[in-house]
């Protein structure tokens, strides 16, 4: 999947950097949701867009954050076993965020 912008704030753990509210956060938002849903399938039952960049208007961090919803977390467990990458950007988020 591609970075929406949040590699970049987990690798450096830089400073939060707040910049003018962006007319292209929706869209990007809709875009990362889309690539979470391909990758995993019927997984998910619902994908949103939260967080300050989900309100326009408001200057924010210019992170894409979504949530997703599951069902059943087994299929998700599974693509994350079988793809230790992305496996790996969820746990720095976690840590970044503790």
């Amino acid at each position: 999947m591609r970075s929406h912008g949040y590699d970049e704030f987990i690798v450096t753990g830089s400073a939060v950097q707040v910049v003018d509210y962006d007319p292209t956060w929706p869209a990007r938002a809709r875009s990362a949701a889309a690539e979470l849903r391909s990758a995993l399938r019927d997984a998910l039952s619902e994908i949103e867009h939260i967080g300050s960049t989900a309100v326009p208007g408001l200057a924010a961090k210019p992170v894409i954050d979504l949530l997703a919803a599951a069902d059943h977390l087994e299929p998700v467990r599974d693509y994350l076993r079988c793809h230790p990458k992305e496996a790996e950007r969820y746990a720095l988020s976690w840590r970044v965020m503790a």
